[in-house]
């Protein structure tokens, strides 16, 4: 009797450390289930703010991207305008050279030459008479110079952008003196002898 309450003993013992060790080993079983289930939990929680950030970041990179192709096209236009200026603008200065390549001395220019004429021919024919006697021929000479080498036409139809090159001609004039003066002379010669023939000069 003593013995079977002694194995009975033994037994329940024995019993009693076989569920202790179950007790605890489902314990931590249950202690490392919760922590998965909430390392799980962080992990949703990370992804789902990360979603929410890629989320954002791409709104974002779509809307930087509208407003880059936005600004993209308020540059053409401002090109496209600025172009259309430009163009106005070389019309425009095209043909204002025309115009200026066209355009003749005015009035104002006309006396200067005139005057500066005058002013040049006085330095070589310095008395009355020989101003009287041969200035014709020193004018027609000297005209004929600028026609030669200043672009000068007439008067009336020299153009603006030599109106410079006429007022330096004049200046930079030399006559051949003597022979201007001979050739004055014998044209005077035969118009007195034309008119005492009875012709008139």
């Amino acid at each position: 009797m003593i013995n079977t309450n002694s194995n009975n003993a033994q037994n329940n013992n024995d019993i009693n450390s076989i569920l202790n060790t179950i007790a605890q080993a489902t314990a931590s079983n249950t202690n490392a289930i919760t922590s998965i289930t909430n390392y799980i939990k962080n992990q949703d929680k990370q992804n789902e703010s990360s979603l929410a950030l890629q989320t954002d970041l791409s709104s974002s990179v779509q809307l930087m991207g509208a407003r880059l192709l936005a600004n993209e096209n308020q540059v053409k236009e401002i090109f496209r305008v600025l172009d259309e200026y430009g163009t106005g603008i070389k019309m425009l200065k095209d043909e204002f050279e025309i115009h200026k390549e066209n355009e003749v001395i005015d009035e104002n220019q006309r006396k200067n030459i005139r005057a500066r004429t005058f002013l040049r021919i006085k330095e070589f024919l310095k008395n009355d008479l020989e101003y009287a006697k041969y200035h014709m021929t020193y004018f027609g000479d000297l005209y004929g110079y600028l026609k030669q080498y200043c672009h000068y036409t007439t008067m009336s139809s020299t153009k603006t952008k030599h109106y410079d090159d006429v007022m330096s001609g004049i200046s930079s004039w030399y006559p051949q003196e003597s022979k201007l003066k001979q050739k004055a002379d014998d044209a005077a010669i035969a118009r007195l002898v034309a008119k005492s023939q009875g012709y008139t000069c």
